[in-house]
Parts: structure tokens; sequence; C-alpha cells
């Protein structure tokens, strides 16, 4: 019995914990696209004390998939990654260079519009994103 009343009690705490995630997604820009393909940036603040998972996305203009950008010696490479983790506390920048989302077979976009994409988390759920679709020389570092 006190072994079952003790799992209890973790099972309860770890709720609490992840339930205590808040997350803000701001300053989301979308490159202007130079073909069927072109990245969302954005920053991702968990204003809470527990974690939170980036587990999925989807898009209203194309296929959306997290990526990020890293260089193996001089060559730089992309490739999908299956969650962002946003620590209690923690900013999370979505840039060029490192994290991203991917968003393929993309029709035609020009400065000035706004698509949306949707952001999934493991425990806040949801969050649609508005991003103002900008050229890239205003993006990059």
């Amino acid at each position: 019995m006190r072994r079952t009343a003790t799992i209890c009690c973790v099972a309860l705490f770890l709720t609490a914990c992840a339930s205590s995630a808040t997350i803000e997604v701001r300053d989301a820009v979308i490159a202007v696209p130079a073909g069927p393909a072109t990245a969302m940036y954005f920053e991702i603040t968990n204003t809470g004390e527990g974690p939170d998972r980036l587990v999925g996305v989807q898009s209203e203009i194309g296929i959306a998939e997290v990526h990020r950008s890293y260089f193996d010696g001089e060559l730089m490479h992309m490739e999908p990654v299956p969650e962002v983790i946003i620590g209690g506390g923690e900013v999370v920048v979505f840039a060029p260079g490192g994290l991203h989302i991917m968003l393929l077979e993309v029709a035609a976009l020009e400065a000035g519009q706004t698509a949306t994409v949707t952001l999934e988390f493991e425990v806040v759920g949801k969050i649609e994103v508005k991003g103002r679709v900008v050229p890239y020389a205003e993006i990059a570092p």
C-alpha cells in the first residue's frame, strides 16, 4: 500500500509540474520563398515552471516540419527534429542557421502577406502562429 501511495504522489507531482508550462510565441516571420520551399522563424518562451515539448507542426500553406541546420566541417546540413524541449523559464530561438520550421510545397507568397502555422505542444496543446512574410535579407543575422 505504501508503494502505491508513493507512486501516486510522484505521478501527481509530475502532472503538476507538466501542467505549469505556459508557452508564448512571438516575432514570427516567414522568408519570401525562392521556389517551393521556405522557412519560418520565431521565439518560443516558456513562462511557466514546468517543461513542455514542441512535438508537431502543421501549416495552411504547405507541408511543415521542424528542422535544424548545422555545420559538418564547412558544409551546412539540415535535418528534421522530432521534438524541441522548452524548459520552464527558457527561451528557444528559431533562427537562420539553427532551428526553424521548414515549409515545403509552398505556393507563391509575397512580402507583406501573412500565413498561419500551428505548433503542437505536449502540455499546452496547439497554438496558431501568424507569420509575416518578409525578404530573407530582413531575417538573416
